[in-house]
C-alpha cells in the first residue's frame, strides 16, 4: 500500500499601503490568502489585525507603523527591541539580587 502525502500551500500576500490625503499618511493592511482557484480577501479582526495562519501572527497597524502581535495579543518588537531584551533582563535581575542581598543584610 503506497500512502501518499498531499503538501498543500499556504500563500499569503499583505500589502502595506499608503495612501496621503489632506496632509495625512494613513496605512493599510490589505491581505489576500490562497483559496482553492484564486486568492480571496483576508477578514480583519475588531482591531483590524490580520492572523496570517502561516507564521501564527497578527499584522496590525499602530501609530503608523506596521506591528507584528503574538498569538496572546502582545507587540513582538522590532529588532532593536529584542536585541536589547537580554541585556535589560540580565540588568534587571542584578538590580534586584543587589536588593534581595541588601534586605538579608548581606554584602554583595
Amino acid at each position: 500500500m503506497t500512502r501518499r502525502r498531499h503538501l498543500q500551500a499556504s500563500l499569503v500576500y499583505v500589502i502595506v499601503d499608503v495612501a496621503q490625503r489632506r496632509g495625512q499618511t494613513t496605512l493599510r493592511l490589505p491581505g489576500y490568502g490562497h483559496a482553492p482557484m484564486v486568492y480571496a480577501d483576508l477578514p480583519p479582526d475588531d482591531r483590524g489585525r490580520l492572523w496570517i495562519e502561516p507564521l501564527h501572527v497578527w499584522l496590525g497597524v499602530q501609530n503608523q507603523h506596521v506591528v507584528c502581535y503574538g498569538t496572546t495579543g502582545v507587540s513582538i518588537g522590532d529588532h532593536p527591541d529584542l536585541q536589547a531584551a537580554p541585556a535589560t533582563a540580565e540588568q534587571r535581575i542584578a538590580a534586584l539580587e543587589t536588593k534581595l542581598w541588601r534586605l538579608r543584610g548581606e554584602l554583595p
